[in-house]
């Protein structure tokens, strides 16, 4: 029977995001690069661009400027099944008063280590955002 949320998987997968996180603030392309999964259904939708494969989430990179300063974690929250996949979803604050943004990943455990195989980055007007619940980090 599948395991979710096994303690050694989930820290596996916070100490990717991590290092993916640090790679996104610093704007080293050629790192985040790694964290996509190499194949043509990959993708990676955005606030104003669709990414697909991972060729086309490298056309990506190439073109994007680095994040402005002031990116903020707010909430992120872990699932993993079983020891090979996994979900983060995380909340962020940045230059832009009165949003938020959020963005989900689907990890995958390959032979190369934890990859993104699929990703998600969208921004609300907070004025109406409406929350149901409690996030469990």
């Amino acid at each position: 029977m599948m395991q979710l949320n096994r303690p050694e998987v989930v820290s596996q997968l916070r100490s990717e995001f991590e290092r993916y996180e640090v790679a996104l603030c610093r704007h080293d392309v050629a790192t985040l690069n790694e964290f996509f999964l190499e194949h043509a259904a990959t993708l990676r939708y955005g606030v104003s661009e669709h990414c697909y494969g991972s060729d086309g989430v490298r056309d990506y990179r190439t073109q994007t400027q680095p994040l402005p300063p002031g990116r903020k974690l707010l909430r992120t929250v872990i699932l993993t099944f079983g020891d090979d996949c996994g979900s983060v979803a995380t909340e962020f604050t940045g230059p832009l008063a009165g949003s938020i943004g959020r963005q989900s990943q689907t990890w995958v455990r390959t032979q190369r280590g934890w990859k993104i195989a699929a990703a998600h980055v969208s921004v609300v007007d907070t004025t109406t955002l409406q929350c149901f619940g409690h996030a469990q980090e």
